[in-house]
């Protein structure tokens, strides 16, 4: 995952909502005992915000709202065994902590959601839509990692459109702003849901196809190129690689799809103006498989 993101975070954020709440309902479990074996001289009340917190923040708010409950009767029981005789005042207690339990579930939701927009927005190339350069590093560093440690094929396109200069200069920024918007919509719809597309350049675009061979991510773009050209009569040039365990790091990865691409772009020219669907690139390195 993203750089950013602690060794706990990150634990947390993989496991599912279910496993979230089944930690938080053991962790109330446990404060709850130590609440009633120590009886009134000693409160663990205020532990209780902890595992509502950690429901909340990374299972949803409806979670959340569920382990408060839990802790409202986790607690409430315990003052039942406690105390005796004291008419409503355990149940009157039992409310209030209820409702500040609910107060913190909706702040902390509200800033969950506060904080998955921002993170969003923040790896999200606003023109388009799809993954900025950020998004892209952190799935192919941890795209990269897995083919590495447990094989499989992972192949990596770089596109690069043909001519856009030319229609930025004779049909304006506006223009050029439509196309881009066409090409990333062709991708995302031609590709997989979990192929991720993103936009590291003004009319540069970067696939990465996971259990993917360098035939399987060839036919996948030659799709989209296809669509383009009776659609929106745009071509573009792409370089296709495969990775393999031993792949070196994402610059040195991006610099080699980038030799590649000028020397496909130098084929093109040298043709005349002739369009080539997908230019086939052949592994210079043992780094490229």
């Amino acid at each position: 995952m993203g750089k950013d993101m602690n060794g706990p975070e990150r634990f947390l954020r993989e496991r599912s909502a279910m496993t979230i709440f089944i930690v938080a309902m053991i962790a109330v479990a446990g404060i709850g005992w130590l609440d009633f074996v120590t009886g009134v001289r000693l409160s663990f009340g205020l532990f209780y915000l902890v595992p509502i917190a950690v429901a909340t923040s990374y299972a949803g708010r409806s979670w959340g709202i569920a382990v408060a409950i839990a802790c409202t009767v986790v607690s409430l029981i315990g003052d039942l065994a406690i105390e005796t005789g004291v008419g409503v005042i355990p149940f009157w207690n039992a409310a209030m902590r209820l409702g500040v339990f609910v107060v913190v579930v909706v702040v902390l939701a509200k800033l969950r959601a506060a904080h998955q927009l921002e993170r969003t927005l923040a790896r999200t190339d606003p023109l388009t839509g799809v993954a900025n350069f950020r998004w892209f590093e952190e799935e192919a560093q941890r795209e990269m990692y897995s083919s590495r440690r447990y094989g499989g094929p992972l192949s990596l396109a770089y596109l690069d459109l043909d001519d856009f200069k030319r229609i930025n200069d004779e049909r304006g920024h506006a223009a050029g702003d439509e196309v881009l918007r066409a090409v990333a919509d062709a991708l995302r719809t031609h590709l997989r849901p979990t192929d991720l597309v993103a936009r590291i350049g003004g009319d540069e675009f970067v696939v990465l196809l996971p259990h993917t061979d360098r035939r399987g991510a060839e036919e996948a773009l030659g799709r989209v190129h296809q669509d383009l050209v009776a659609t929106r009569e745009m071509s573009f040039s792409v370089v296709v690689i495969q990775l393999d365990q031993a792949v070196g790091s994402i610059d040195d990865l991006l610099g080699r799809a980038d030799e590649k691409m000028y020397a496909a772009k130098q084929a093109k020219q040298r043709q005349h103006g002739v369009p080539v669907d997908v230019a086939r690139v052949e592994p210079s390195s043992p780094m490229l498989g």
